[in-house]
């Protein structure tokens, strides 16, 4: 009792004390580090919403208690906090928040501060925020609607990849994906190898002048991709896991059957509500009211689940992650699934002061399984999707000549098996020295060496061949069509390895900024593919095996060899130079040979610009345009090229059945 008496009259006297206190009137001017005056400077008494803005001469007034924490605060500033203490009376001093502007971007085959930095590139902490709580199967979604410039559109089948054009199409008949650049390594796999939740950050280069540390490889655009790191301090083990479920975004407005029979006979001539035109099952269908809304046959509601594991951390000399993800695709297209999973693993240690040892392995699993709908917009609503009994899939859904009108969901169903099976492993490392007889001195070594492997098993059986006389799914009239019962197991293989020698000078003197990188770099990739076919049972009298009894078909044939060898050699030197950080200076040049080139050019020179001009540091600007903190402009030129081509293919493979494709080799 006491003690409640204790804690009630402390409490009272608390309030009594709040309620006696007075507040003070304070005035005060915030100028920034010329002393010119800031305006629209917000002032503002730490812990509650009592706060003012300064006026057009960077003034403020405000009544606050005695013992009140000031917060001052503009955009472009460090924020301070100011303890009011008895004083009336401030003069507060802002100082420019140069932090944004000492952010390191990275750039081809290195990094400079952004505000050195002469061309155009959008970076993104997709790592972070709310685009990392979406769920993706593809890391390249998470940039959709964020980089300026940047345009995307996707399939809608799961484990496909986005179409991707930044600032537009820059070739007619080659490739226009941009170049994807790894932990700064030209990523060779394929992306859906990668986990997104394993990525921190995500960088869009548009211009020239950035584009051309990547030459003949970088005419539509380059995305470098960042991947996360340990955080020094205990480990951290991070488990992150979401289920979402998957509808299309957009559903087509169809004709119903009524408005379907209006439009057939618009387009045909005929008479308004002339029926005569449909088939049997049709017009019974018509007599009934029975419609088949034929979007919604094909679709489901999906699930997507998406599941990560990492342990991380760092230490003064080390640095770590491994991490293993799972992800589950069950789309809203019937038939369609997609299957991924990866182990990570990154290691960077410290040997002494001036050598860095680093390490990446990258294993990824995916299965992209199952047969898509065959779908028609053109559908009629009144024909039917089963049989009589209502269970059994029919396989022409307009009866009588229209056999075209297969049901789109027989191949989903009814006798194929369609198995599309991917593996690849990556391993690389990097090794950096810190010259210590010239500071600021460095040289690089990094590379990558990765093995792709895709399995596509394709079997098509008996009952899939049935046609429109047969009434009866049965075992007697499935083994009418054996003859035609036919499948296939396409085997590509991918080798492919990148080696770069980066030396870079990296000081800075007084006034004088200088980054200046030379480059050494090859790159080598492999893909040998051949394919095997089976068409016909009727011998074996069964196809129980599947795809695994191709062996026993009647007719066996290999039907495709292909052999695809492509390498490249780059030579680049670039230099940025800047003066008092308010003007920058960037060239390149970068000398690439690539055997897709033409035999009479095998090399090409692909040479960059840039300037730029931090006008807002200028005391003219300062002085007159007080309310824009930071511009910079720009202006670069430069070439790249595109070696997206298409390689040639032998002449004979027409005649033989078979063919191969080969490239000069640069060394």
């Amino acid at each position: 009792m006491k003690r409640k008496l204790f804690l009630i009259a402390v409490a009272l006297l608390a309030f009594v004390s709040s309620a006696l206190a007075q507040n003070r009137d304070v005035t005060g001017k915030v100028v920034d580090a010329n002393g010119e005056p800031l305006i629209g400077v917000s002032v503002l008494v730490k812990g509650t919403t009592i706060g003012i803005m300064t006026d057009a001469n960077g003034n403020f007034a405000l009544s606050v208690p005695d013992d009140a924490v000031l917060e001052v605060s503009s955009i472009g500033f460090v924020s301070q906090e100011i303890t009011v203490g008895g004083r009336s009376s401030f003069n507060i001093v802002l100082e420019e928040d140069r932090e944004m502007l000492e952010e390191t971007v990275v750039i081809g085959y290195g990094a400079v501060k952004r505000a050195n930095f002469t061309g155009s590139v959008a970076t993104y902490n997709v790592g972070e925020g709310p685009v990392s709580n979406t769920t993706r199967s593809n890391a390249l979604e998470m940039l959709r609607g964020m980089a300026p410039g940047l345009q995307m559109s996707q399939s809608g089948l799961a484990g496909a990849s986005p179409t991707m054009r930044i600032r537009g199409q820059k070739s007619i008949s080659g490739g226009g994906e941009p170049l994807i650049v790894l932990d700064g390594v030209i990523f060779k796999g394929s992306m859906m190898d990668i986990d997104p939740s394993s990525i921190e950050s995500m960088s869009v280069m548009k211009d020239a002048t950035s584009l051309a540390a990547y030459g003949s490889q970088a005419a539509n655009g380059v995305i470098m991709i960042t991947s996360k790191k340990g955080q020094r301090g205990k480990p951290m083990i991070n488990f992150r896991g979401s289920v979402a479920l998957n509808e299309p975004n957009y559903t087509p407005d169809l004709y119903d059957g009524y408005e379907y029979i209006d439009f057939i006979n618009a387009k045909n001539g005929n008479p308004q509500g002339t029926t005569s035109w449909l088939s049997d099952l049709e017009r019974a269908n018509y007599e009934k009211g029975k419609q088949t809304d034929w979007h919604d046959f094909v679709s489901q509601t999906g699930v997507r689940q998406d599941y990560s594991l990492n342990v991380s951390g760092a230490s003064d000399g080390m640095n770590y992650l491994f991490g293993v993800g799972y992800s589950d695709n069950t789309n809203f297209i019937k038939g369609n699934r997609f299957i991924r999973e990866t182990v990570t693993g990154r290691f960077n240690t410290r040997v002494n002061d001036y050598i860095s040892v680093g390490m990446n392995f990258n294993w990824a699993d995916t299965r992209d399984d199952g047969v898509r709908p065959q779908y028609n917009r053109y559908f009629s609503p009144w024909a039917e999707p089963y049989l009589e009994d209502g269970v059994t899939l029919r396989k022409f859904i307009v009866g009588g000549s229209q056999e075209s009108a297969m049901n789109p969901l027989w191949n989903v169903e009814m006798g194929r098996d369609r198995e599309n099976r991917s593996n690849s492993a990556t391993l690389g490392g990097n090794i950096d020295i810190k010259i210590p007889w010239l500071e600021g001195l460095s040289y690089k070594i990094t590379g990558n060496y990765t093995v792709r492997n895709n399995v596509l098993r394709d079997f098509t059986y008996e009952k899939n061949a049935i046609q429109l006389a047969d009434t009866e799914y049965t075992t007697t009239t499935f083994d009418k069509y054996l003859s035609r019962a036919n499948g296939s197991i396409a085997d590509t293989k991918s080798t492919s390895w990148v080696l770069d020698n980066i030396l870079t000078y990296d000081r800075t003197f007084r006034d004088h900024y200088v980054n200046a990188t030379l480059v050494y770099t090859r790159d080598y990739d492999k893909t040998d593919a051949h394919e095997v076919t089976g068409t016909g049972f009727t011998g074996l009298g069964n196809t129980s095996l599947g795809v695994y009894g191709l062996n026993n078909a009647d007719t066996q044939q290999i039907s495709d060899i292909t052999y695809n060898l492509h390498t490249d050699v780059g030579y680049l030197a670039r230099a940025n130079y800047s003066f008092k950080n308010k003007y920058h200076f960037n060239a390149s040049v970068r000398r690439d040979g690539s055997s897709v080139f033409g035999a009479d050019k095998k090399w090409g020179t692909f040479p960059a610009f840039g300037f730029a001009w931090t006008i807002s540091d200028e005391p003219f600007f300062k002085n007159r345009l007080t309310a824009i903190d930071y511009l910079k402009l720009k202006a670069s030129w430069g070439k790249n090229g595109n070696q997206s081509l298409q390689p040639l293919w032998n002449p004979f493979q027409n005649a033989h059945g078979y063919g191969w494709r080969t490239i000069g080799v640069l060394w």
